[in-house]
């Protein structure tokens, strides 16, 4: 924060009132286009979860029509392989026509019944709706209900006739017998029915003898060893399911078969028997709905076609459809058009709003101190030594001006005060939870001392002005990384640097804290020496001890000049155990006191039990390796974990 100098005197300022109506004008727009904001955001999730929640329904009503097809398919088949056995056409024809007339009521999809012998004899009883076979066509002024296609095997080539019956299955015509190339041994359903057990389900194909499309079903026969029962499903009736569900008309339903075929659509029979038409209304969609199934895209993505914008959402068949996808888009206009109609509402009554809030504001605010306020907060911003560039309030109000002088002038002595003094320190000093008095305190505290070894050596070969830069990037990241873990640092003492915690403000746990902190601090230093060996320079490999005890801790000194410190064995040993890491070749030593102190919570390794020189009792000594995070439970020092281990 700067002072505010007579050179920066502001030439215009409004009056409070009007500066008092703007600010308040301008919370009230931030206020609004947020709750417009969240508005909008909220309701474009309720339409795009409704969006997936007609799609579920779209789903699930497929694969019902699909499960039900399948179920009497199969029973259909179970029958018919049991019942069908090897007569000839006048028995084997009336006993498919009595399954299809019973099946169809279930199943209107089902549109032909068949059995297809070893020898390639082929036996199918078809309903006629639709478009009949060009065989039929000729004899279709007879009330015929059904047709049967009849192959029959010869030596040189089988033959083909038809006849047309009618709805009781009498027979009305019937076609000569012809050539055909047509082998049923050849079909994927015959070969797919002999090489497995129970149902074969081919995929979409257009049917040889009629203007359909469709799938059949097959099984072999229990009573006829080589043959195979069939029946054909037409799948104009999912086409027709997609139509009745294509609300709003912008939706665009579809089923892609596992190598990108258009299974069904609204307007499936056209686009399946006339492929090189003219596509659908949005044929770019279609076409990019199919790339995104074939390469797997995720179950709801967004897909942009022509400028516009589709919510997508994909989903698997299952049963018959297994491997057949289920898609569905529509537009995010169409999704949000009632989203964006209720923003728009909104947007309107918050300008008008804010524009009587403005009137009634600029009336009630020569009553307000706002910028007597707003000095109020910065001095409790300051005073919690939370220091930011901020620049000074200029007002045309002379004590304000000089307000917020002072207060750039404080902010400045504090800010440089606690690169001095301990930040907790100086924080006790302004909250006046600590007594600035000469004396100390016998307290439980953890003490960490660091060395950098070598650094005569690196003294001697580096000149001092780039030795001074390098130092205090060194200090720069391990201080901080200390800070972090709540230390105090005492001092630094030439390369050396010393800390504690527990001081002057108790910490529960500042035993592990030190280990964090120590760490954290090794870790910094190993990414400073790998930028100083890049660049050539003799790297600092640092040490550390820390041990955990009783010390004194206060200010110590004189009246007019004092330190705070702590003082005592616990301090001395911990410095000495800094210095025996050059003896096991570590670089973070611990006590046994430390060890003991935090449990399972980090990993150690025993070294030694010794007597530091000093000291007239051998401790145990440890080498800190890392943390256990298994055992850690505290949310802070899970997560102090996790960023040691990420580092």
């Amino acid at each position: 924060m700067a002072s505010l100098s007579d050179g920066r005197r502001a030439r215009f300022a409004l009056p409070l009132g009007a500066a008092a109506a703007l600010i308040f004008a301008a919370i009230l727009v931030a206020t609004s286009v947020a709750i417009i904001g969240v508005n909008h955001l909220q309701l474009t999730r309720v339409a795009e979860r409704e969006a997936r929640e007609d799609f579920d329904t779209l789903a699930l009503a497929i694969r019902a029509e699909v499960a039900g097809a399948s179920r009497a398919a199969a029973a259909l088949l179970g029958t018919a392989s049991l019942t069908v056995g090897p007569a000839g056409l006048d028995d084997a024809e009336p006993l498919l026509l009595r399954l299809l007339q019973t099946a169809e009521k279930r199943v209107p999809a089902i549109s032909g019944l068949f059995i297809a012998f070893p020898d390639g004899r082929t036996i199918e009883v078809q309903r006629l709706s639709g478009d009949l076979p060009p065989e039929v066509k000729k004899l279709a002024s007879a009330p015929a209900a059904y047709a049967t296609m009849v192959i029959e095997p010869h030596s040189e080539s089988p033959s083909e006739f038809w006849r047309l019956l009618g709805p009781d299955g009498g027979l009305l015509a019937s076609t000569e017998p012809k050539p055909t190339d047509f082998d049923p041994r050849k079909r994927p359903w015959f070969t797919l029915a002999l090489a497995q057990e129970g149902m074969a389900v081919t995929k979409p194909y257009r049917f040889a003898n009629v203007a359909e499309t469709g799938i059949t079903l097959a099984q072999r026969s229990d009573r006829i060893p080589g043959a195979v029962l069939g029946l054909d499903i037409t799948l104009s009736d999912l086409d027709d399911l997609l139509a009745r569900r294509r609300a709003p008309p912008s939706l665009e339903p579809v089923i892609f078969a596992d190598d990108g075929m258009l299974v069904a659509h609204p307007e499936g029979g056209r686009l399946r028997t006339a492929p090189d038409a003219s596509g659908p209304r949005n044929a770019a969609l279609l076409e990019a709905m199919r790339r995104a199934a074939l390469a797997g895209t995720p179950r709801d993505t967004e897909l942009s076609v022509d400028g516009t914008r589709y919510f997508t959402r994909f989903e698997t068949g299952g049963d018959l459809l297994d491997g057949y996808v289920i898609g569905a888009a529509i537009p995010y206009e169409t999704m949000l058009q009632d989203a964006s109609r209720i923003r728009t509402g909104l947007l309107a009554t918050s300008v008008v709003g804010v524009l009587c809030a403005v009137l009634v504001i600029l009336v009630a605010a020569r009553n307000l101190t706002q910028p007597l306020r707003r000095a109020t907060d910065e001095l409790g911003r300051v005073t919690a030594l939370h220091f930011e560039d901020s620049p000074a309030e200029e007002s045309r109000i002379r004590e304000v001006r000089e307000l917020w002088s002072a207060l750039g002038t404080l902010e400045l002595a504090l800010r440089n005060f606690v690169r001095y003094v301990p930040f907790a320190l100086v924080r006790g000093l302004v909250d006046r939870t600590f007594s600035p008095r000469l004396g100390g305190t016998r307290q439980p505290v953890t003490v960490l001392f660091s060395d950098i070894e070598g650094f005569t050596g690196i003294a001697e070969t580096v000149d001092p002005e780039e030795l001074t830069a390098r130092m205090s990037a060194y200090f720069s990241a391990v201080g901080e990384e200390l800070l972090r873990s709540g230390a105090t640092i005492d001092k630094y003492i030439g390369d050396s640097i010393m800390a504690f915690w527990n001081a002057p403000e108790a910490q529960e746990d500042h035993v592990a804290m030190a280990c964090f902190g120590a760490l954290r601090a090794a870790q910094r230093v190993a990414a400073l020496n790998a930028e100083l060996l890049a660049e050539g320079a003799p790297p600092f490999r640092t040490r550390f001890g820390i041990h955990t005890g009783e010390a004194v801790v206060g200010n110590i000194g004189s009246v007019d000049r004092m330190n705070y410190t702590a003082l005592g064995h616990t301090v001395n040993l911990a410095s000495r155990i800094e210095g025996m890491n050059k003896r096991y070749g570590t670089t973070i030593l611990v006590s046994g006191a430390v060890r003991h102190a935090v449990g399972d919570r980090f990993r150690f390794r025993l070294l030694d039990r010794v007597a530091p020189a000093g000291a007239t009792e051998e401790v145990e000594l440890y080498e800190l390796i890392g943390p256990d995070i298994s055992r850690e439970t505290g949310p802070e020092f899970r997560r102090n974990t996790e960023e040691i281990l990420r580092a």
